[in-house]
């Protein structure tokens, strides 16, 4: 049977189409729009017009290619993360999402997000056997998700949802300077106990550390192969952010063009990122490609 799933995103809009038996995925089409619904967010708190309006037509966009795969709209799973449970016009606009194109949008909680990520990438990967935890860590352009799962029976032994990400790091450091973005990190970081995710090996999902991978490799276009699965050392992604230090949303463009609209916020992604690794003792990093909407397909559709 053939399913859809969309996930709203603070920075990028998703879909995925795949063919699903017994929990087996085979991926029909992916695709991504960066759209930017939580741009200037902790500032406004709510979602500007202009967003509202690039997520809508991602959104038309990504139903007619549903339809074409014999999905109707009504049938598509569409979830919505931290930026939707932050903004003030959520609902309003996910009511205008439902009128125009008959999407049902579903507000999931953080707790549900870092579940349903754990699980996309459990049941697309083999871990090492003389690992009895492993750590997850999910970069989102509003939240940032960890989860510590057990390889023996893949149940989540514990999980945080962090207020920091790509988008509101950006916002962070518009609103006033690099020090007050790395005083808001350190408040977010203060609301979870960050020492049950100490880990010298981290598995990371989503865009900005997918992007980080491809961007290791020196590749032009988003090779997913090739990125799945890509194993690196903290000294490769200090390396690159070194390279990077005085980077402007052009320079990361003019490099690497694969990043489209994802190049205004990449610095703000590295920037999570560096801190999250500090504070987690991180050496080696292994990406996935795999997360929030495999682990949804997988799942089946749970009570929100």
């Amino acid at each position: 049977m053939n399913k859809a799933v969309i996930d709203i995103g603070s920075n990028s809009i998703q879909l995925l189409v795949a063919r699903v038996d017994h929990q087996q995925l085979i991926e029909l089409v992916r695709e991504q729009r960066v759209t930017g619904l939580g741009r200037k967010l902790d500032q406004n708190g709510f979602f500007l017009p202009e967003a509202m309006e690039e997520t809508l037509q991602a959104l038309h966009e990504f139903s007619v290619i549903a339809q074409k795969h014999n999905i109707a709209a009504s049938e598509i799973n569409c979830l919505a993360t931290e930026a939707s449970r932050v903004a003030s016009n959520a609902q309003v606009f996910f009511q205008r999402v439902h009128d125009e194109l008959a999407l049902k949008v579903q507000i999931i909680s953080g707790e549900l997000e870092a579940e349903l990520s754990a699980l996309g990438v459990a049941k697309s990967h083999q871990f090492p056997s003389d690992l009895e935890n492993i750590v997850i860590m999910d970069i989102g352009g509003a939240s940032t998700e960890l989860i510590q799962l057990s390889t023996d029976d893949l149940k989540i032994r514990a999980l945080a949802s962090l207020k920091m990400g790509s988008v509101r790091y950006n916002g962070w450091l518009q609103s006033k300077n690099e020090t007050f973005a790395q005083q808001c990190l350190e408040s977010a970081l203060r609301q979870t106990d960050i020492k049950q995710f100490i880990t010298p090996h981290l598995y990371c999902v989503a865009g900005t550390m997918t992007s980080v991978a491809n961007m290791i490799q020196n590749n032009q276009t988003f090779d997913e192969d090739k990125i799945d699965n890509f194993q690196f050392q903290r000294d490769d992604f200090l390396e690159l952010g070194q390279q990077q230090q005085s980077w402007k949303p052009a320079d990361y463009l003019q490099s690497f063009p694969f990043l489209g609209k994802r190049a205004h916020v990449m610095a703000g992604g590295m920037a999570v990122a560096h801190f999250l690794f500090d504070h987690l003792q991180v050496q080696t990093i292994t990406v996935s490609t795999k997360g929030l909407m495999h682990g949804f397909l997988i799942k089946g559709t749970p009570s929100f």
